[in-house]
């Protein structure tokens, strides 16, 4: 079956098909919320759950997706198989259960990951539109909330909106900022929507007062603005916006006392004067000291879990790649890298610079559990351009 004829099917069940689009704007509107504790589901993943299994039945049990998709999956596949056995293999020499919940979050992202190459492959720039809808309409609840006080409950002046600490908002920004970036590669976004992400992007990732999420930010935006974006970015109003906004901030500055004695800023102008110390901190703080300190994971990975083995540490490792590499060794670290390096490949290194970024992130936080990310690097795992290729129960075979 070519890729054609896959599509034309479709269209004898596009109310379905509507219906998992529309979802999917939903699950993004509600990513932000956080009705209960973090580790739980929340009501964005029931929404996913849903799509998963509904996209499914539509499809008749069959993804559709290009060799290059077919790749990644596999390559996924493979990463979550390893992580599923190495947490079952100590969940079972440990005698806790811990272990095959730390394997869920990774079972259902790999179903965000398929169901988003299998959707983005079909619909292409139909579903990277829906995609756009969700996005704003997330950014427009967030700011909803900033405008009338709701979330600046968490001391310090730092901010947490929906979430249940800054540190989610913070990353919820750059990856939406990063999945904007890729979306700016495929569809005709107007200026006005892409200039109000990229600006809320940033307000958001500055009041969470989070210092990886603010320097990521940056990063990205300044990545934005070298790299070549096509004839569908005018630069020359991002750039003008940013002169701007600068110009008037340091008027302000030198001017006023608003700056001077505004406690967001104070409180931000204090975590980035200490960002040296925190760095000289890190093994400490965020558990880098397991990587040299307990060779014997080095190869297959001590599982997500039972971090009192750890010199009596309850927590878990806070990087992302840190983590892949004590909990699951260097064979699931190189998995997962040869994932990200395959995407990077895919998408014609259109959209390394988010992902560098996001990752540099994760330097400092664990975000290997995120859905956002899973959904950026499958969207990058797609060559749109390419012979499709059928695959049936997640088995893929030629046509």
């Amino acid at each position: 079956m070519t890729i054609s004829n896959q599509i034309n099917n479709k269209a004898v069940d596009k109310k379905s098909v509507k219906k998992i689009l529309v979802l999917f704007s939903l699950y993004l509107i509600l990513t932000p919320f956080y009705f209960w504790e973090s580790g739980l589901p929340q009501i964005s993943d029931l929404v996913m759950i849903l799509i998963i299994i509904s996209n499914l039945i539509n499809n008749k049990m069959t993804l559709t997706t290009s060799v290059q998709g077919k790749q990644s999956i596999l390559i996924s596949f493979m990463f979550i198989l390893y992580v599923v056995s190495i947490n079952f293999t100590w969940s079972f020499i440990m005698g806790e259960y811990i272990f095959i919940k730390s394997s869920l979050f990774y079972i259902y992202n790999f179903g965000v990951f398929i169901t988003t190459v299998n959707l983005a492959h079909i619909y292409k720039d139909e579903f990277f539109k829906y995609i756009m809808i969700g996005i704003i309409g997330a950014l427009l609840t967030q700011l909803f909330m900033l405008f009338y006080g709701i979330g600046d409950n968490y001391g310090g002046g730092r901010y947490t909106l929906s979430f249940n600490n800054p540190n989610q908002l913070g990353y919820f920004a750059i990856l939406i900022f990063g999945i904007l970036v890729f979306l700016n590669f495929h569809i005709r976004i107007k200026t006005k929507w892409l200039l109000f992400g990229v600006v809320t992007t940033g307000v958001l990732s500055i009041i969470s007062l989070s210092n990886a999420a603010i320097i990521s930010y940056f990063g990205i935006l300044t990545g934005l603005l070298i790299f070549k974006n096509g004839k569908r970015f005018k630069k020359k109003y991002l750039i003008l916006l940013i002169t701007v906004a600068l110009f008037v901030f340091f008027i302000l500055y030198i001017n006023t006392s608003i700056i001077h004695e505004n406690t967001l800023l104070q409180s931000l102008e204090t975590r980035l004067g200490s960002t040296s110390d925190k760095i000289a901190r890190t093994s400490e703080v965020r558990g880098y000291f397991r990587i040299t300190e307990y060779p014997q994971f080095w190869i297959f990975g001590s599982g997500e879990g039972a971090y009192y083995r750890f010199d009596g540490s309850s927590l878990e490792f806070h990087s992302t790649l840190g983590n892949l590499q004590v909990s699951y060794g260097i064979f699931g670290l190189i998995l997962f890298i040869t994932l990200m390096i395959k995407s990077i490949i895919t998408s014609r290194y259109k959209c390394w610079y988010p992902l560098f970024f996001i990752m540099l992130y994760g330097v400092t936080h664990n975000g290997i559990r995120n859905s956002l990310l899973w959904i950026l690097i499958a969207l990058m795992s797609i060559n749109y351009n390419s012979t499709s290729t059928k695959m049936s129960n997640i088995k893929s075979k030629d046509e």
